[in-house]
């Protein structure tokens, strides 16, 4: 399926968490689990979503944040927005 409207790189990354979220299946991801899974489950969604291929060398331009996400329910003022979004996208 071609998308004619182009998702922009934020909505891509809101959309992949929220089908994430969604799906019945859980999707375990750590630096101690094998990534064979995730990457799958990223070629069908940039497939299904008309997204381009990663082009070469494409990690180099990546920053990782640092810290780590609380496993509570509460959420930052800061994160409110982006809870909102992610709660959308997986009810899309």
């Amino acid at each position: 399926m071609e998308n004619t409207d182009k998702l922009t790189a934020a909505e891509a990354v809101f959309g992949f968490a929220g089908w994430l979220t969604s799906r019945p299946e859980k999707t375990v991801m750590s630096s101690a689990d094998d990534a064979a899974c995730i990457a799958r489950l990223c070629g069908q969604f940039t497939k299904e979503n008309g997204l381009a291929e990663p082009r070469d060398r494409w990690e180099n331009n990546l920053i990782h944040p640092s810290g780590e996400c609380s496993h509570g329910n509460e959420v930052g003022p800061n994160e409110s927005n982006a809870a909102d979004r992610l709660r959308n996208a997986s009810q899309a």
